[in-house]
């Protein structure tokens, strides 16, 4: 069986409300979760899977796309859940994810909020607070560029640096669909790269040019959910 299946995940996260959209697949034997959300989402990830036919006791594998604290504070949770899941993510985020280096993120956070007004400051400050409260996780398992996961015929990382430095993608081949984490998002029906959080906008851009060069039928971003229309052509716009 080869599926792919998009979950909405809505919540409030600093009084702003939001939704994220990981990726569950189903391909034999693997279920494979793209992204653990926030910490405290556990159940509405259970919930969305269950309206969209998916038991997610069956998951075998947790797939993190980068250190980011929406991507990776409700791993933890999942590890004690489920028991036999491996976590898998590139070797350059590992030792974030795990805590044995600190967030490039706080970094980020700690350098740059003297440069923000007041408002932009305040928000920093939360964003600080809830990064260091992050739980860290093992990862169980290093992925490489364009390696098929273990167990599966056409799961395929993608490395996808520039959002951070060990960012990755994932291909579905089955269904010809790029799930893109942060690499880029979706706003207002476009494709764009995050101005604000990605690291290296010019190395992104670099990797934009790498997702073109697979046969792209359909695009899933963590920040607004499945694309609607011309993939290629949207995606090609970002590099002008």
């Amino acid at each position: 069986m080869n599926k792919l299946v998009v979950l909405e995940i809505k919540s409030s996260i600093g009084g702003i409300n939001r939704s994220l959209f990981p990726v569950v697949i189903c391909e034999d034997k693997e279920m494979v979760l793209v992204d653990a959300g926030y910490a405290g989402q556990f159940e509405l990830f259970k919930s969305a899977a269950i309206e969209k036919g998916i038991d997610l006791e069956n998951l075998t594998k947790i797939v993190i796309t980068h250190q980011d604290i929406d991507h990776i504070s409700g791993l933890a949770e999942m590890k004690r859940r489920f028991k036999n899941v491996q976590v898998m993510s590139s070797e350059i985020e590992a030792d974030y994810i795990s805590g044995k280096k600190k967030s490039l993120r706080l970094v980020w956070a700690e350098n740059n909020i003297d440069k923000m007004s007041d408002d932009q400051k305040e928000n920093l400050i939360r964003l600080k607070r809830m990064i260091e409260g992050v739980e860290s996780t093992n990862v169980d398992v290093l992925l490489k560029d364009n390696e098929i996961l273990s167990g599966c015929h056409g799961i395929r990382v993608i490395a996808t640096p520039g959002h951070m430095p060990g960012h990755i993608s994932v291909y579905f081949e089955a269904t010809k669909t790029m799930i893109t984490g942060d690499a880029v998002g979706i706003v207002d029906g476009k494709f764009v790269i995050n101005p604000m959080f990605t690291l290296d906008k010019d190395q992104a851009k670099e990797y934009i040019k790498k997702m073109l060069t697979f046969d792209i039928k359909n695009i899933v971003c963590y920040h607004g959910g499945v694309f609607e229309g011309n993939c290629r052509e949207a995606l090609s716009a970002v590099l002008d």
